[in-house]
């Protein structure tokens, strides 16, 4: 055999089971997204991108993963702020309301 041939069949090769090994990260991948598992789809779209540099669909669903991240990192910050002010709330409530039982126990 030829040896350019057997060095452009080695490549062709080497570049199919790179790829199959990129569609499979893929797949682990969009998975990873229907489960909400944001920071392991993160992981898995930069290996692919490191298999396969010019996959433009991974560089794409790495866009949108990280921006779910950044959503869900807000809401949690803003749940965060939601709790803080209901408790208190609820405290200055309480202390209301042992207020007034003190003055009602004050007029008796």
């Amino acid at each position: 055999m030829d040896c350019k041939l057997r060095v452009r069949l080695i490549l062709g090769v080497g570049l199919l089971v790179l790829l199959t090994n990129s569609s499979v990260y893929v797949d682990q991948a969009d998975s990873n997204i229907q489960e909400g598992l944001f920071l392991e789809a993160e992981k898995t779209y930069k290996k692919v991108l490191s298999l396969d540099p010019s996959d433009m669909d991974a560089k794409f669903n790495l866009e949108f993963v990280r921006e779910q991240l950044k959503k869900k990192e807000e809401q949690e910050k803003n749940s965060d702020k939601n709790d803080s002010s209901k408790q208190n709330k609820d405290q200055s409530e309480q202390q209301k309301s042992k207020n007034e039982e003190k003055r009602n126990i004050d007029y008796e």
